[in-house]
């Protein structure tokens, strides 16, 4: 068993099909980085990763567009509307 690491992902919101779909994206030059994901991949075992958003309120705002979230500024929450 590998040692648990996280690792940023980044959330980029689409279409595929006419439906709403969340592609998960990362890239690394870190040798280290590297070689435990591709340790991870060869013995079969989970990596840890962390979602995130590249720009938060482009992403909030082209979920709400979307009609995924509806956003409530006054109570500063949201809700899921799929």
């Amino acid at each position: 068993m590998i040692t648990p690491k996280y690792f940023r992902v980044y959330l980029n919101i689409n279409t595929k099909n006419n439906r709403n779909a969340i592609e998960i994206r990362t890239i690394t030059t870190v040798p280290e980085d590297i070689k435990y994901i591709l340790d991870a991949a060869i013995i079969g075992e989970p990596i840890l990763v962390y979602p995130t958003f590249r720009d938060r309120l482009k992403a909030l705002s082209s979920l709400a567009y979307r009609k995924i979230i509806k956003l409530d500024p006054k109570k500063g929450t949201y809700k899921f509307l799929i």
